[in-house]
């Protein structure tokens, strides 16, 4: 077909690449996690395409590790403690630990998002310079944090067997440390019961001590006396002086027996008292020991939340917690890094020229210029005609009517005095007594 026929299309015959062929769904997906126009894309070439498709990729990919990842980390938060098996699944607590997961999943994907949608392609060269990076550091910052908390709860699950182990043995070791603390407050308490109890005791054999030894010195005294009145000495039968002397001894004591075993009656009861009171601290101590013991135990088995965790995943497994921190880290880099890296395409220019036709198109006119030192375009500021045009429109439009009431009030005052010139009376008003008023 010659350039002459009517029919000629040169646009047909010169480009024949399918730009407006459909694309499937997960396709359109992945551009949109990219941040990057579907309508546009779909005028590009397959090259350009793929850029987007990749970038997508990782930023959905994210976006999955933030959910398994929040959601492993709400569970640590929310559940019961530590679990011996490690394979017990509290269905309540899993429940609430993916709906959190999905929020957090939703906040990162939403933030790597914007991040790589609002990363610009520098100069538009496969170089990455200095300039590129330092401007671009700001969201390089925001992803490495991003990638930081996404590494952790992913560290202490890949590790999971080795810091169900290490925990274990630390709440051992807490409980064991919080036993011994608590024995000794106890053991303290015990010692001074004990002493009062001692002491308690003490006073008790003491009255009984005495009181034995009075019996002892009765009886003593009884058998001098029964000696005496049976002749025992110098085969002399009856009472005597020695015998009146043994007697009256005795009732001394049976007299200082009877002082003591009034005393001692007297003091029994405080001392029964005494001895209850002591036996029901100790009860009530030993229990409270046994309580702190327990609470103990609970303290210790709950020795299990995600700090903790990631802190002896830090402390005896540094080198690969490192190494997959590192990795997420480069995972939400990525993305940043290979937007500088890639040259200016057709996406770019289309994405350019939609912009100066969207300005065109409203009338918005960019004032600009080259740098000659850089080379770069420098932008001064913008005139909005449109939005310029019905600024003086409306303030136009409000003058004239300024203008005209005024004028219309001084036609109107004039006229009113001219009338008053002509008839005062008729303005003036005389009440009862002749007086004017107007």
């Amino acid at each position: 077909m010659t350039a002459n026929s009517d029919t000629w299309n040169p646009r047909e015959e010169i480009d024949k690449y399918e730009y407006g062929e459909q694309s499937s769904r997960f396709r359109h997906l992945l551009w949109y996690c990219a941040g990057a126009d579907v309508k546009l894309l779909e005028r590009c070439p397959q090259s350009e395409r793929v850029k987007k498709e990749g970038i997508g990729g990782i930023v959905l990919a994210t976006g999955g590790l933030a959910f398994i990842s929040g959601s492993y980390a709400f569970y640590t938060v929310f559940s019961t403690g530590y679990a011996p098996s490690g394979d017990e699944i509290e269905i309540f607590t899993a429940l609430k630990a993916i709906i959190f997961g999905f929020m957090w999943a939703f906040v990162i994907f939403n933030l790597d998002r914007f991040i790589v949608s609002s990363v610009s392609h520098g100069d538009g060269t496969s170089a990455v310079t200095f300039g590129e990076i330092l401007q671009s550091l700001p969201r390089i910052f925001m992803a490495v944090i991003i990638g930081i908390c996404l590494s952790k709860p992913l560290e202490i699950r890949v590790m999971k067997s080795e810091i169900d182990a290490e925990m274990h043995q630390r709440q051992e070791k807490y409980q064991k440390a919080d036993n011994e603390r608590i024995e000794a407050i106890y053991l303290e308490k015990k010692n001074l019961l004990d002493t009062d109890k001692t002491e308690l005791n003490s006073k008790r054999a003491r009255f009984i001590l005495d009181l034995q030894k009075k019996d002892s010195e009765i009886a003593q005294q009884q058998a001098i006396m029964n000696k005496e009145a049976e002749g025992a000495r110098g085969n002399i039968k009856g009472i005597g002086p020695a015998y009146r002397a043994a007697e009256k001894l005795r009732d001394e004591i049976i007299a200082q027996k009877q002082v003591l075993l009034d005393e001692y009656n007297r003091e029994k009861s405080a001392m029964d008292k005494e001895e209850d009171r002591l036996k029901a601290d100790q009860s009530r101590i030993m229990e409270i020991k046994e309580q702190s013991l327990r609470d103990a135990k609970l303290r210790a088995e709950k020795l299990d939340g995600l700090i903790e965790r990631i802190s002896a995943s830090h402390e005896k497994y540094p080198v690969p917690s490192l190494l997959l921190t590192l990795l997420l880290v480069i995972i939400e880099v990525s993305p940043i890094i290979f937007k500088m890296m890639l040259e200016d395409g057709p996406y770019d220019r289309l994405v350019e020229n939609q912009k100066r036709l969207s300005q065109a198109r409203y009338a918005i006119e960019v004032h600009s210029s080259i740098d000659t030192q850089t080379g770069k375009v420098v932008t001064h500021g913008e005139t909005y005609h449109q939005a310029d045009m019905l600024n003086n429109y409306e303030i136009g439009n409000l003058r004239v009517q300024s203008d005209a009431t005024t004028k219309a009030q001084d036609a109107w005052l004039k006229d009113q005095l001219a009338e008053i010139e002509k008839n005062p009376h008729k303005y003036i008003k005389r009440d009862s007594e002749g007086s004017a008023s107007s």
